[in-house]
């Protein structure tokens, strides 16, 4: 609950999609501390909101922040950020790290989750992100993907595969032979249930995409055991 003597939390929300800004709304209203300083329902809108409202928090959708990025960098007041995303988890490129997002909610969080990420964003004291305390903040583990099962070097195979990269151009990158790159995809394709390399270039793609299913291709209890680090 909000103190007779504490000020509201300034948050502007940045959603193109109108069912996911009426339930995040909703979810918002839970807390009363809050001040919902303005909704934008593309770039140009979300731009001029945020240099306007000059908001504590940001809420966004993913593709929104990426526009947004270079204004939150020059804001007088640095504001939190929120991402939004319609992905299974962190997609491989999505920059969110580079551009200062405290944590990222995905389609697959469970509400709960959300509801303990959104807290941990209000409650931040800082009053600019700060790279060496905020890797230890709970929301960061968000921003990571779910854990595989491969070798680093057999992840790196994986992701150069979903990157479209070929055999050749792999091994002359990381400097070693084919026939040791040709050894990392069949290790890729019998750890993760893929039984062909067509299989393996469509799991790769996905999972560079944020969209890979674990629970689909990996071996029976496979995906237990590769549990997502998004539980804020």
């Amino acid at each position: 609950m909000l103190e007779s003597d504490q000020r509201p939390v300034s948050v502007a929300i940045a959603i193109e999609n109108p069912l996911v800004e009426v339930g995040f709304k909703g979810l918002l209203a839970e807390w009363p501390e809050l001040d919902v300083v303005g909704v934008a329902r593309d770039a140009t809108a979300a731009s001029e909101l945020v240099t306007g409202a000059q908001p504590e928090v940001v809420v966004a959708e993913t593709h929104l922040l990426q526009r947004l990025g270079q204004l939150i960098d020059r804001a007088v007041r640095r504001p939190r950020v929120l991402a939004l995303s319609d992905r299974r988890y962190a997609a491989v490129d999505d920059g969110c790290r580079d551009e200062g997002v405290c944590g990222a909610a995905y389609r697959s969080t469970p509400l709960k989750q959300v509801l303990a990420l959104v807290r941990t964003v209000l409650d931040c004291k800082q009053s600019s992100p700060d790279p060496r305390r905020c890797m230890d903040c709970p929301a960061t583990k968000s921003l990571d993907r779910p854990a595989l099962p491969l070798s680093a070097r057999e992840r790196e195979v994986f992701e150069r595969i979903g990157n479209g990269e070929g055999n050749l151009k792999i091994a002359a990158d990381l400097g070693v032979s084919v026939k040791t790159v040709e050894a990392h995809r069949e290790n890729v394709k019998a750890k993760l249930g893929l039984g062909s390399a067509y299989a393996l270039r469509k799991a790769a793609f996905a999972w560079r995409r944020g969209e890979l299913d674990l629970a689909a291709v990996l071996p029976a209890g496979g995906a237990a055991r590769a549990r997502s680090a998004t539980t804020p």
